[in-house]
């Protein structure tokens, strides 16, 4: 991983993980690749499997949270709110969450309750993780005008050219 060879990375933990099912500093390993890749649902996966062995990990419950909102929102109010439990530092970000994914659970269309998420996550400097949002919320609904605008809103919070979803919107 240090020397950026994240592939070879990879197959080191899971070979690891083969010998040594119950090795959570294996899958730490498998989440750190997996995020330098952008690899959310491999994050997602080995992030569970880490928590699983280091449930008193504040941060790891937090940034579980983060990646549930976009494919479960239950399970990311539960995460979050253990992070907070563990570590109070996490609650205003939290608190944020938990109003962002009540209002959400509201909106019937799949667009605009993306859109209600991607809004918190930008709400607690999770833009990249907003980006995601927005970016699945134009999928499920291209005419959403308020999706693309926020897409290039976020964008541009990650320095990226925005100005395209800013005209389509």
């Amino acid at each position: 991983f240090q020397l950026k060879r994240v592939d070879d990375s990879i197959n080191a933990f899971q070979r690891g993980l083969d010998a040594h099912a119950a090795a959570p500093s294996l899958y730490r390993g498998l989440v750190l690749d997996y995020n330098s890749l952008g690899d959310l649902e491999s994050e997602t996966s080995a992030l569970g499997n880490y928590l699983i062995f280091e449930d008193q990990d504040a941060a790891a419950h937090y940034r579980f949270g983060l990646l549930s909102t976009l494919s479960n929102p239950d399970r990311a109010l539960d995460e979050l709110a253990a992070a907070a439990k563990l570590d109070a530092a996490y609650d205003p970000a939290y608190q944020t969450m938990r109003t962002t994914l009540n209002l959400a659970s509201l909106e019937k269309d799949e667009s605009r309750r993306r859109v209600v998420i991607g809004r918190g996550l930008g709400l607690v400097q999770e833009w990249p993780l907003a980006r995601e949002t927005f970016e699945r919320a134009t999928v499920a609904d291209p005419k959403n005008a308020e999706a693309w605008a926020w897409l290039g809103e976020a964008k541009q919070h990650l320095g990226q050219d925005g100005r395209a979803d800013l005209e389509r919107a």
